[in-house]
């Protein structure tokens, strides 16, 4: 086949997998919210299938580990390890599809009550944390430049977990908007300024993540009448995403944080390449990476791994960023999360870890569905945006990074819930959608 051929059968593979889970889905007696059941394959599709189809338009497929490096469009390396992550992922999350809520119930709304103190320490506590991270300097929490994003996600041996201080405000932020209820001035500006903050540190993804969630969870047109503020801000958001993508936003990022003087056809091409980590994967098995090299030593180096450096002192690269960094350098260039399963033990290593992955998206979020406790409405109110995180972790090709950042977001959701007054009265429902009997999930089962 050749590559528009390979690239329709994925999209083919993708949709019939998409809709035989939606039709189950869709039947009377399951029903887990759309986000749930297809937010893996969605995250798949975001990872694989936008960066193929820009390259095939462009007719090169470009890599970052040096000038005028190409791949094969079609990947013939890697395609079918692609494809067997995607079966994964589905193979997952499927069997979440037959055990979600026996009715449309919907989650019960508690009403959100922040105390402005502990909000005050909380915020306050992360900020200077953050800035610890940094070793004290101004210059590196204004960076935009030869500072490495890397560094939030533990990728290199002198990585800090401070440093993740940063993922757990922007999750607390995207908790604050998540519960549907109207955003106070102070809160609105809270946002922004982080926004500001994480565009100065030149972390993409988290800017793309802030800016979208801010308008996946404030639609500018579903705002009430007089509410001219908050349209305001929302509109800004959504110019802000058309920045980063449609004129080059990302890939200013992205030279900014090299350090490098480029050209502006560069920055364009960079933006195309920051949702890019196939050519690198494909470059990667083509400059000499073979199928189950690392025999288990990435898993075996995860408990260290876990440990924080300032215990245990700094030590080498985890084995697989180490053989990406042998190929790619210090470029900043990553593969998806699935290649460490195929570095690790081949075609099994790949299948199995997407497995993993869609089983605990499916346990977590069937869970957070169905559950009453305040922890679980905050995790199910966050909603789609979950699917820009799990994007977000299978572009990095370290297991380690994706339990980095969810790591941080299970600490934000707990520091969100400690900073909530307790509900003192009977949970709010959505107007017209029966309840159910105090004390019991949807289910019947006593929580």
């Amino acid at each position: 086949m050749n590559a528009w051929d390979r690239l329709w059968f994925a999209v083919t593979l993708c949709v019939t997998l998409a809709t035989l889970l939606e039709i189950i889905r869709r039947l009377p007696k399951y029903r887990l919210p759309w986000w749930v059941t297809h937010g893996p394959a969605l995250a798949w599709a975001g990872v694989v299938l936008i960066p193929w189809f820009i390259a095939l338009r462009r007719g090169y497929w470009p890599v970052p580990a040096g000038p005028g490096d190409t791949v094969p469009l079609n990947l013939p390396v890697i395609y079918g390890y692609t494809l067997l992550a995607l079966i994964g992922l589905t193979a997952g999350i499927t069997p979440f599809t037959f055990s979600g809520r026996h009715d449309k119930v919907n989650t019960p709304l508690f009403p959100v009550k922040i105390r402005p103190t502990r909000a005050f320490i909380v915020i306050t506590s992360l900020c200077i944390t953050y800035f610890i991270s940094c070793g004290f300097s101004l210059s590196k929490v204004w960076v935009l430049s030869s500072h490495s994003g890397e560094d939030t996600y533990s990728n290199s041996a002198d990585s800090s977990f401070l440093t993740l201080s940063l993922v757990v405000l922007a999750a607390l932020a995207i908790a604050y908007i998540a519960r549907q209820q109207p955003l106070s001035r102070t809160g609105i500006f809270l946002y922004l300024a982080l926004v500001v903050l994480v565009f100065g540190s030149a972390h993409r993804y988290l800017v793309m993540i802030l800016v979208l969630a801010y308008v996946i969870k404030n639609n500018p047109f579903k705002v009430s009448h007089g509410v001219f503020g908050h349209r305001l801000v929302s509109f800004v958001m959504i110019a802000g995403a058309i920045w980063l993508v449609a004129f080059s936003g990302l890939g200013k990022l992205s030279a900014l944080r090299s350090g490098a003087s480029v050209s502006a056809s560069y920055i364009y091409t960079s933006t195309l390449s920051s949702f890019d980590v196939m050519g690198s994967a494909e470059y990667l098995m083509e400059a000499g990476g073979e199928p189950g090299q690392l025999h288990g030593l990435s898993y075996l180096a995860l408990p260290s791994e876990l440990v924080p450096h300032v215990l245990l002192g700094s030590r080498t690269s985890p084995p697989a960023a180490a053989a990406q960094s042998e190929v790619f350098g210090n470029t900043g260039a990553s593969a998806p999360l699935w290649e460490e399963g195929v570095l690790n033990f081949g075609a099994y290593g790949d299948v199995i870890s997407m497995m993993l992955i869609g089983t605990l998206w499916g346990a977590a979020f069937r869970w957070a569905t169905l559950s009453r406790r305040r922890l679980a409405i905050t995790t199910a109110a966050i909603g789609p945006v979950w699917i820009l995180f799990l994007y977000q972790a299978l572009s990095r090709i370290l297991v380690l990074a994706a339990i980095d950042l969810f790591g941080s977001m299970v600490v934000a959701l707990l520091l969100w819930n400690w900073i909530q007054a307790s509900a003192g009265q009977t949970p709010a429902v959505h107007p017209g959608v029966p309840t159910r009997a105090k004390g019991r999930s949807p289910t019947g089962n006593r929580l």
